[in-house]
């Protein structure tokens, strides 16, 4: 119950919210809280730094993806958003790697 997002956590995006498990969200919770600079929010900038198998995902790609997850258009992202956009991406890099017949 520590984990449930507010009623208006909606979108095509939240999905990826409920996909994650409980220690998961614990895993994601420590990292977020590492980034976090105690306002409860992550901006592009602290999400820049976010591992993407084994390189962080950049500036520019991290300041794309607030600008398409944060669903309340503060330019930054609260835990729930950060949960489905790690998600969302994992997701995107499983399927990649799964598919990627170029390095086999």
């Amino acid at each position: 119950t520590k984990f449930v997002p507010p009623p208006t956590f909606t979108g095509w995006f939240s999905k990826y919210y409920y996909e994650a498990q409980a220690q998961e969200l614990e895993a994601l919770h420590d990292w977020f809280g590492s980034v976090d600079n105690g306002q409860g929010r992550i901006s592009f900038e602290e999400l820049q730094d976010l591992p993407v198998g084994e390189s962080p995902i950049g500036y520019s790609a991290a300041l794309k993806l607030v600008k398409i997850f944060d669903s309340e258009y503060q330019s930054s992202f609260d835990f729930f958003e950060y949960v489905a956009t790690h998600k969302f991406i994992t997701s995107v890099h499983d399927a990649f790697i799964t598919h990627d017949t170029s390095s086999k």
